[in-house]
């Protein structure tokens, strides 16, 4: 679902995408608005000069938010859509063969600030958690595609995944952690609808190093931003802010 009120969400979390460190993959979670905020992601990637390929593999993708965005910060819809490529894969054995088709020609430098081209993937986990596909062979296959991941990432391929934070799998809580070990950057969306007025987080974790060696399994919160959200008509309440 689209915020209602988009433009009302803090510069910093629209801004906190470009900063990672594109060595690894970068990984936004969540549940409610955890897409919509991707789609101003993307749209903040392609304003500082980024290419994005997005692969968008549940119908994730909404064009129409990029336009609505684009008139908003009064750019032409046309130089944002330019610079983003949409690709969609339905099975399992089709997100394997994009992703694993992936390379880095064409791509810049790591040491560019953003590369020339990100890779989006949108909802990876679903479709491998699908009723036609057996549960043993879902786990066997998505752990396939953790690997080619952390394959292509080595290579030199920039990633940033984008998917819901639970899925009604007896693997999943492992299969969570795996993909979150896949990070060096990881950002979670979450909501307090017990508290009064409710409040819409998200968190930032970077990954940390012990003994002076990546450890693929600590990630220690670095920042939180906070917003409030109201019953009004408009969605996101207007008054609240946000900051590291």
């Amino acid at each position: 679902m689209w915020f209602a009120a988009q433009e009302s969400l803090p510069l910093a979390w629209r801004d906190s995408v470009v900063q990672w460190d594109r060595r690894q993959p970068a990984l936004l979670t969540g549940s409610r608005g955890v897409f919509a905020l991707a789609m101003l992601w993307i749209h903040t990637l392609t304003r500082v000069g980024a290419q994005v390929h997005v692969i968008d593999c549940a119908m994730r993708f909404h064009v129409q938010a990029l336009v609505d965005e684009s008139m908003r910060s009064q750019i032409w819809p046309e130089i944002i859509l330019d610079q983003i490529l949409v690709q969609r894969a339905f099975t399992p054995y089709q997100i394997l063969d994009v992703i694993q088709s992936l390379s880095t020609a064409g791509d810049a430098t790591l040491t560019a600030n953003p590369p020339a081209r990100i890779h989006c993937l949108l909802a990876p986990c679903k479709q491998f958690f699908d009723r036609d596909v057996g549960r043993a062979e879902g786990e066997f296959l998505l752990r396939k595609l953790f690997a080619i991941i952390r394959q292509i990432s080595r290579q030199g391929t920039v990633l940033l995944l984008v998917d819901r934070e639970e899925y009604k799998h007896p693997a999943w809580a492992r299969l969570a952690l795996e993909m979150r070990s896949l990070a060096a950057a990881h950002w979670h969306l979450s909501t307090n609808r017990y508290a009064n007025p409710a409040e819409l987080k998200l968190d930032y974790y970077i990954r940390s190093a012990e003994n002076g060696k990546n450890s693929d399994a600590l990630l220690h919160a670095s920042g939180s931003y906070h917003r409030t959200i109201t019953k009004a008509k408009t969605g996101i309440a207007q008054n609240g802010s946000g900051a590291p």
